[in-house]
C-alpha cells in the first residue's frame, strides 16, 4: 500500500512539470505514430529508437573527437613544432622561388661543390705542382700540411659540416731574384689560384740576419664531408 501511495505521489508530481511547448513539440513530432495520435509511450518510444541510435552514435562521436582527439592531436604538434615550423618555412621558401631561380642556386651549389678537394692529399699534390712554378717567378717554396679542421663558422659540427685541410708555405728568394716584391706578388697569385677553394688566411714577412727575406703563407684548401666522399 505505502508503495502504491509513493508511485502515485511520483506521478503527481512528475505531472506537474511542464514541459516547454518547443520540447513537446519535438517530442510529438519525432515519436508521432500515423494513425495512432494518443499512441502510449512504449509506442512512441519504439518510433523514437531509429532516429536515437544514429543520434547517440553522432553524440558519442563529437565527445570523443572533442574530449580525446583534438587533445591527442594538439600534444603532438606541440611535441614537433619545430618540424612543424620548419615545413613552414619551406613552404614559404617554395612560393617565393620561382623555378628559374631555384634551377640558378641549384647550379650555383653544384658548383660550389666541385671547387671542393677530394681529400688533404689533393692539397699536397696541388703544392707539390706549384714548388716549379714558385721556382720560375724566383722563390724556392716548401710546404706542411697539418690535420683536417672544421669550419667554425658554419655553426655546429655534424656529418655535413665542411672541413678545411691548413698547410705553411715557407718562400725564399733566389739568388738572381732581384724584383723580389713584383715576384712575391705573382707568386701568391699562383698561390691562391691553386685548383680547389683555397683561402690564403694569413702571410707573414720576416727579413733573416743576411737581409733577405722571407714569406711565410698560412693557406687552407675546403675538403669534402666524409659523407659526400663515401657517396662517391
Amino acid at each position: 500500500m505505502a508503495r502504491c501511495c509513493r508511485a502515485l505521489l511520483w506521478r503527481e508530481a512528475f505531472l506537474k512539470i511542464e514541459i516547454p511547448r518547443p520540447l513537446l513539440a519535438a517530442w510529438l513530432a519525432l515519436t508521432d505514430v500515423p494513425g495512432w495520435p494518443d499512441a502510449p509511450m512504449g509506442a512512441r518510444l519504439r518510433r523514437l529508437w531509429p532516429l536515437a541510435v544514429p543520434l547517440v552514435i553522432c553524440v558519442v562521436v563529437l565527445c570523443w573527437v572533442h574530449l580525446s582527439r583534438e587533445p591527442m592531436r594538439a600534444r603532438v604538434r606541440a611535441a614537433h613544432a619545430e618540424l612543424l615550423a620548419l615545413e613552414s618555412e619551406t613552404a614559404q621558401l617554395r612560393q617565393s622561388l620561382s623555378e628559374q631561380a631555384a634551377e640558378e642556386i641549384s647550379r650555383q651549389a653544384a658548383e660550389a661543390r666541385a671547387l671542393l678537394l677530394a681529400s688533404p692529399a689533393a692539397l699536397e699534390e696541388s703544392l707539390a705542382a706549384f714548388l716549379p712554378q714558385a721556382r720560375e717567378a724566383g722563390w724556392e717554396a716548401s710546404w706542411q700540411t697539418y690535420g683536417l679542421s672544421e669550419d667554425e663558422s658554419s655553426g655546429p659540427s655534424g656529418p655535413d659540416s665542411l672541413l678545411f685541410a691548413p698547410a705553411r708555405v715557407r718562400l725564399e728568394p733566389r739568388a738572381e731574384n732581384t724584383d723580389r716584391l713584383t715576384s712575391l706578388v705573382a707568386t701568391l697569385d699562383r698561390l691562391s689560384n691553386l685548383p680547389g677553394r683555397v683561402e690564403i688566411t694569413r702571410i707573414t714577412i720576416r727579413t733573416q740576419p743576411s737581409g733577405l727575406p722571407i714569406a711565410e703563407v698560412n693557406l687552407r684548401a675546403a675538403c669534402r664531408p666524409a659523407d659526400e666522399k663515401t657517396a662517391q
